[in-house]
């Protein structure tokens, strides 16, 4: 019996297949960053308005629970839930406070009114009964903007229409 000499093949990929595979990936990731940009700057937007939604829901549960009016106070800073007849200045009346995130401004579009106007520290009012001033409100910042009508009988979004960039 002869030993015939075996030829041995390596297993492995070339050095032109790994850089071709990176290549490959790298325009793929290339392709996908600015997608996700747009998403990561359209959920920094969203927060904001989500938290106002947030405290309208939250000063309607407290009002009809608890048989009083409660208020959100909208200035340029951000928001605030305190009861109707409480003092702004006073921290213990305050429920809670939010402030905007760098960038972001709001406008805000009362019943019957045309136009945003910035929020110059009025209330919008939520009553024992349940019902509240229906209000459209705008969150704007460099990659877009989104809007908000608010049902008066539930407090919540009713139609929402948004622009990003």
């Amino acid at each position: 019996m002869f030993n015939t000499p075996r030829r041995f093949t390596e297993i492995g990929f070339t050095l032109l297949e790994m850089v071709l595979v990176l290549f490959i990936l790298l325009v793929i990731a290339g392709m996908a960053i600015p997608a996700t940009t747009g998403l990561v700057a359209q959920e920094r937007l969203k927060r904001q308005a989500r938290l106002l939604q947030d405290y309208a829901v939250t000063a309607r549960k407290l009002a009809v629970t608890e048989g009083r009016p409660y208020k959100i106070v909208l200035d340029q800073r951000g928001f605030s839930l305190l009861y109707f007849g409480a003092d702004k200045t006073k921290t213990q009346d305050v429920a809670a406070s939010a402030k905007l995130a760098p960038g972001v401004n709001y406008g805000v579009q009362h019943w019957g009114e045309v136009t945003f106007s910035k929020p110059a520290g009025e209330a919008w009012v939520f009553r024992p009964d349940g019902i509240c001033e229906p209000i459209r409100v705008h969150f704007e910042n460099n990659d877009g903007w989104i809007e908000y009508s608010f049902n008066p009988l539930t407090a919540t979004p009713r139609d929402e229409e948004y622009h990003f960039r």
